[in-house]
């Protein structure tokens, strides 16, 4: 607990490890899975001493919490980055139009952009951004692996998510069917 508590969040913050997530602490690396209010990313990866019992420590620390090599962006503070959607957050552009999008945004960066439903709200100064924050995903939801098998010495986790709207880019910022199912109208 010590090590999950030098993550360097505050104990009362949603945001922060919480008893439902996993870790896995071996000789030489800690990696905090994150799977409430994401689907299961690794958002902490500490690189340990390799020593045994008590003499287990980090090796590198940024003040005095250990330093975290997927969000080096947070300086230290427990706090993530503006903006920070998880670690292996994908976006999928998408240059379809919707009914209400400006038909020239086909010929743009993109129209709309997709991902997995998270509890990571954007930043408001970024409205074709933040006018899908709000969704059905809380930092208090708890995401389960669909599989888990344990081989000798190995673990396997997979998570599974449906590709949402994540950001409405028709200039209108209305919100148009935002965290809603992409591609299979069966939600599957």
């Amino acid at each position: 607990m010590q090590a999950i508590a030098g993550l360097g969040f505050a104990a009362d913050d949603p945001k922060g490890p919480s008893e439902e997530d996993r870790y896995f602490v071996g000789s030489y690396y800690l990696v905090w899975i994150d799977q409430t209010g994401f689907q299961g990313k690794n958002n902490a990866i500490g690189q340990l001493n390799g020593k045994s019992a008590t003499a287990l420590d980090f090796v590198h620390y940024d003040g005095n919490r250990p330093f975290n090599f997927v969000i080096v962006g947070e300086h230290g503070n427990g706090v993530f980055p503006a903006l920070y959607p998880g670690s292996e957050h994908a976006e999928f552009p998408n240059r379809t139009p919707e009914a209400n999008d400006n038909p020239s945004s086909a010929t743009s960066d993109w129209c709309n952009q997709y991902a997995h439903e998270e509890d990571a709200d954007f930043d408001s100064d970024i409205p074709w951004w933040s006018s899908c924050n709000g969704g059905s995903i809380t930092w208090d939801t708890l995401l389960l692996p669909i599989a888990e098998e344990h081989n000798n010495n190995m673990l396997y986790l997979q998570w599974e998510a449906p590709l949402v709207k994540v950001a409405d880019g028709d200039g209108n910022f209305d919100a148009d069917a935002c965290n809603e199912d992409w591609i299979f109208e069966d939600g599957i």
